[in-house]
């Protein structure tokens, strides 16, 4: 890595960090603003950063981008001499869907800009030699293709057999032994030097933010930090020999880091796949994760009888997929529901029920209204509008990247699901409606301006756009029409929230 590499991918690392910190803080400053216009209140607006940004300076993405030059000439220097090991990481805990906590490790700013210039250098070099069956961490496949990959060998069948298995603490568990084993086969190129700083990354100390020491103290033979790019690489790697082994029999599967998936028309090779799973979670040294692993079903058509336990679908980073249509899984659903019930109640029923009614018109519209149905359209659409949704309904799409929770879900098809939460909104935001309308009557407000008067018919279809209520099916079909004329994960955001 020359200087000019290193310095433009610390100002790279820091600018992103420091751009995510000041639209949290403008998103505060418009949340406070709301509050006090539904309330009458005024709340002080305090500012938070990352508790790890005061463990040490190099974890100030504003610090760090002031010194870029200074900095990384100090690192090249260091890689030069073949001495260069990234400071110890601050770790936090980031909960987890099925309860507890994931350890993740935040690395200095620098530090995190080497490890990621790294990944982007190994994957050019070494993302060929992957298998076409791992979908995880990488610039040629993603997610959806995942996704349609299963899809796509389930259509048009009527009964397959199924292996889901999740491995336990997969970052944390995996052999040092078994990743250097894989790295000697040769088969990824990889120089000596690019191995030093792989390898100092992997046993890099790490402490709590609060307790945070630059003394490293590190001996850890198995595991790998959750949070640095170098370790989507190793991820990838340490699973590698279980890939070649998944290809050399007579089933399909598809494996997103920890998360696999194999299905074949006969119950023996699934458990010959099983037994493989079985030896190389051994050889890594981790567990499976009963809890999230379904083990082997039969996946047959809703309603058809099956001789031991069964489904109509496998669930895969966040997808539902069937016979004849992809879904959103059921456990992401009822997130998007939580999220959602949350808005519609924050702005239309919290300040009446503690009987601050405050009534105020945007353009002759409940304001609180207005705001909500923003939200939720920003929530799910990202930075279409119900405008834009009609004009790209007569097939002029450009070729952008999406926005919104729907941008991770381009390739939806299910349209009885996706017609159910339609309903459900619906539902919900005219039954909130109708208790605010009581509250402000209650409290002296006679005369109420739309949408108080309107039925759900109205709310759902015969409104202005601004104040109609967004829907899944509408967005979720432009999207897919946009998937197939751009391509699937260019519409995708890849930041978008998968559950």
């Amino acid at each position: 890595m020359d200087l000019q590499t290193i310095r433009n991918a610390i100002e790279e690392e820091a600018t992103k960090l420091i751009q995510r910190h000041q639209r949290y803080a403008a998103d505060l400053h418009a949340h406070l603003d709301r509050w006090e216009a539904r309330s009458g209140q005024h709340r002080p607006k305090t500012i938070m950063c990352p508790e790890y940004w005061n463990s040490d300076p190099g974890f100030n993405p504003y610090h760090v981008r002031k010194h870029a030059t200074k900095i990384a000439r100090i690192i090249r220097r260091s890689i030069c001499q073949g001495i260069y090991k990234p400071r110890p990481a601050a770790r936090f805990g980031v909960p987890k869907d099925g309860g507890g906590t994931r350890e993740v490790a935040a690395f200095q700013v620098a530090d995190q800009a080497i490890a990621r210039t790294l990944y982007k250098r190994l994957m050019d070099k070494g993302e060929g030699r992957f298998s076409s069956r791992c979908f995880a961490y990488r610039t040629d496949l993603t997610v959806h293709d995942a996704v349609l990959h299963i899809a796509s060998s389930l259509a048009g069948r009527k009964r397959v057999f199924v292996a889901e298995y999740d491995f336990k603490n997969y970052f944390g568990s995996i052999s040092h032994r078994h990743i250097q084993r894989v790295l000697a086969d040769r088969r990824f190129y990889i120089t000596d030097r690019e191995r030093a700083i792989l390898w100092a990354f992997t046993q890099s100390s790490t402490y709590p933010a609060n307790a945070y020491s630059l003394v490293q103290n590190s001996d850890r033979e198995c595991g790998i930090p959750q949070g640095v790019s170098t370790s989507l690489f190793l991820a990838n790697l340490a699973a590698y020999p279980l890939d070649r082994a998944l290809e050399g029999l007579r089933v399909d599967f598809a494996r997103y880091a920890d998360d696999t998936v194999i299905w074949s028309d006969s119950y023996g090779e699934v458990c010959d796949a099983v037994r493989c799973l079985i030896e190389a979670a051994k050889q890594m040294d981790v567990e499976f994760n009963v809890k999230k692993s379904d083990g082997v079903r039969v996946i047959v058509d809703p309603g058809a009888r099956a001789e031991f336990e069964s489904g109509n679908h496998v669930e895969f980073v966040g997808y539902r997929v069937g016979f004849d249509s992809i879904g959103i899984r059921e456990r992401t659903v009822r997130k998007i529901k939580e999220w959602l019930s949350y808005l519609i109640y924050a702005n239309l029923l919290q300040q009446p029920r503690r009987n601050n009614c405050l009534l105020q018109e945007t353009q002759g519209v409940d304001r609180d209204y207005l705001v909500m149905i923003s939200q939720i359209r920003r929530y799910l659409y990202g930075n279409v509008t119900e405008a834009m949704l009609t004009r790209y309904a007569a097939g002029d799409f450009p070729e952008m990247s999406y926005r919104g929770l729907m941008s991770f879900y381009p390739i939806v098809d299910d349209t009885d699901q996706l017609r159910s939460l339609d309903g459900w909104l619906a539902q919900t935001i005219h039954h909130c409606l109708r208790e605010r309308t009581n509250l402000y009557q209650a409290a002296g407000n006679a005369q109420l301006p739309p949408p108080h008067t309107c039925t759900l018919e109205q709310l759902v279809h015969n409104v202005p756009p601004v104040i109609r209520i967004p829907s899944f099916i509408r967005i979720a079909a432009h999207l897919r029409n946009a998937a197939a004329a751009v391509g699937p994960n260019v519409v995708a955001n890849p930041l978008a929230p998968s559950s």
